[in-house]
């Protein structure tokens, strides 16, 4: 899927949904984002494009955690992966996640 998909047909079927009563798709942004409330829960939707095309059975989150596949992407994916990837990276250094979680 390309990013002017994401933000054109995605996000139209995305407002058609019966559960979605906002839908707002902010493409222009410095982080490109859709803004949707789905059954009273606000959700901000990011999108990322990985180059690297994954081997069967990899597991996506693992992947966009590597330093490496940030090389090959677009400015506005990279900036997209960066809230998953600081996050993760707090967590890490925690020590006790479930508190800090819960806090």
């Amino acid at each position: 899927m390309s990013r002017e998909d994401f933000f054109a047909s995605f996000a139209a079927l995305l407002e058609q949904h019966e559960g979605v009563t906002e839908c707002v798709p902010i493409p222009d942004a410095y982080t490109p984002i859709i803004k949707l409330k789905m059954r009273r829960v606000c959700i901000d939707l990011l999108f990322a494009r990985l180059v690297r095309l994954l081997a069967e059975g990899e597991n996506p989150e693992e992947v966009v955690k590597e330093d490496e596949v940030l090389k090959n992407m677009d400015e506005k994916s990279v900036r997209c992966m960066n809230g998953f990837r600081v996050a993760d990276q707090i967590l890490k250094l925690v020590p006790n996640q479930e508190t800090f979680r819960r806090t």
